[in-house]
């Protein structure tokens, strides 16, 4: 006997069909879920949407709390209401009046899905402002309490999409993309910016890691600038030579994608939305018309990915081999004229860096030999503190005079120790007298070096500069024990003492 003909003499009957998904019908329902299971029982399945049903029955244990913890795993994809059991319904519930007071204690990855699918579709939510805190959290805590990013792509990635989807702030957004779309605007816009932030914007946009880079670690500023004016050429060429930008070919393009708001959620769209532009940034354009979403970004080309990092590891390379690196590396791009260009970036800024070095180096020996002239200079320069000459003259004449005997000094008495004042004034005496012993013609010509004024009446009279010159220093000896006058003028060391004087 064939199968088909076993097939035809079997006999069938009619049995019940299965409740639900799978589920068992329950005997007795938990009351306060009766109103909740008669919406979902009762539902025209031709005429409601899952998604509409899901946010009616949001709606209706909205403010419903309970203590009875689940203990068991429940596990659901896409989970609604209707999927769980009344059991693991209270424990749902017991979760989410924890999770609603931010106490995180446990993260089943079904109760995540349910609140975040209530907060999406504004359920325990005041505005759309407080629906995001709400999910921040719940996002900052899954990763947190669970020690694993396993399910966060969905929950972040619903968080990007409520923030775009409600008009919140751009600046709410996560930045893991925001880098490579500031990079990809730097990097389509080179006149707007200089070379530096062109090469910065480079390595973010490629998978070069640069911070672990010895090279770029001694020579930052210089590799970026390389690195830039490399791109600029690169750009130039393609301009003047082929029919894809420099971009396209090394990176991806610009494409006007659909975008689907949450469409890995649960999600009812109450209304249609109103035609707006939602900019996060110019690289990254959300638009919705007609009540359809669309995006404006750049996609990269996987297969060109490593690109990008060649170009960046071959400039590294000639870097090295021409700043005398002791850590060479193999370059990795073999077209001549990417070389070309490339060596020739490097040469000219190993000029600019040798010429600011060489500067900086002769700059710093300048100013060390002014230092040491100028220790040198107070080396020899000897420095006499007269006024402490009467101070020491009068303290010996004291104490010898202490020392006398009555017969050695007949007739004398004790004299005090002099003032400090009378002191002072025995100190300038050899001063005053030099200043005093000058000639009318030395001290007009001390005045005349002075205040910088001309000289030519001493040959006028007949007289010679250097017996000028001779004679003060002789009688300004005694005071400051160095001459004061030299072929150059005053000695700048005693300038302000001889103008005190004269």
């Amino acid at each position: 006997m064939s199968w088909l003909e076993h097939f035809f003499e079997q006999t069938y009957s009619s049995e019940s069909v299965p409740y639900g998904n799978g589920r068992k019908k329950q005997r007795k329902v938990y009351p306060p879920f009766k109103q909740l299971r008669d919406l979902e029982n009762t539902a025209d399945r031709r005429k409601v949407s899952p998604a509409q049903l899901f946010v009616a029955e949001a709606k209706l244990m909205e403010n419903y709390e309970d203590n009875k913890p689940y203990a068991k795993e429940v596990r659901q994809f896409y989970p609604t209401y209707g999927d769980l059991t009344d059991a693991e319904l209270r424990g749902y519930f017991t979760w989410r009046t924890q999770a609603r007071k931010y106490i995180w204690k446990t993260m089943p990855f079904t109760f995540v899905c349910l609140y975040a699918y209530e907060l999406i579709n504004q359920i325990g939510c005041k505005d759309p402002l407080d629906g995001y805190e709400k999910l921040a959290n719940l996002c900052l805590n899954y990763i947190n309490v669970c020690h694993s990013n396993g399910y966060y792509y969905y929950v972040g990635q619903w968080l990007t999409d409520y923030v775009i989807y409600y008009d919140l702030p751009p600046f709410l957004l996560r930045d893991e993309e925001d880098f490579r779309d500031g990079a990809i605007f730097t990097l389509s816009n080179l006149d707007q910016f200089d070379d530096m932030e062109v090469g910065m914007a480079l390595i973010i946009a490629s998978d070069f890691r640069i911070e672990r880079n010895r090279f770029y670690k001694q020579y930052p500023d210089d590799m970026l600038t390389v690195l830039g004016n490399v791109v600029r050429r690169l750009s130039a060429y393609y301009k003047a030579g082929r029919t894809k930008t420099w971009l396209e070919d090394y990176f991806g393009c610009f494409f006007n994608n659909p975008f689907y708001p949450f469409y890995t959620a649960t999600f009812y769209e109450k209304s249609k939305p109103q035609d707006r532009i939602y900019e996060v940034n110019p690289a990254r354009v959300y638009r919705v018309k007609d009540g359809h979403w669309s995006l404006r970004c750049f996609n990269f080309y996987r297969l060109k990915k490593h690109k990008p990092g060649d170009l960046i590891r071959t400039v590294d390379s000639l870097m090295r081999e021409v700043y005398g690196c002791k850590y060479p590396v193999r370059p990795v791009v073999r077209t001549k004229w990417i070389l070309k260009f490339i060596e020739e970036e490097v040469t000219r800024q190993w000029n600019v860096t040798h010429a600011r070095e060489e500067a900086r180096r002769k700059a710093e020996e300048e100013r060390l030999h002014r230092e040491e002239e100028k220790r040198l200079r107070e080396a020899r320069t000897l420095h006499l503190d007269f006024s402490v000459l009467g101070d020491i003259r009068t303290n010996s004449d004291y104490t010898m005079n202490r020392l006398m005997t009555e017969e050695e000094r007949p007739g004398e008495e004790e004299r005090p120790m002099p003032s400090r004042q009378e002191t002072a004034a025995w100190s300038d005496a050899p001063a005053k007298a030099a200043a005093g012993d000058l000639t009318a013609e030395e001290r007009r010509y001390l005045r005349c070096i002075l205040n910088g004024e001309s000289a030519n009446w001493v040959q006028e009279k007949g007289l010679l500069l250097s017996v000028l010159t001779d004679s003060i220093n002789e009688k300004f000896f005694d005071r400051f024990a160095d001459t004061v006058l030299d072929e150059g003028g005053i000695i700048e060391d005693y300038r302000d003492e001889l103008k005190e004087m004269i």
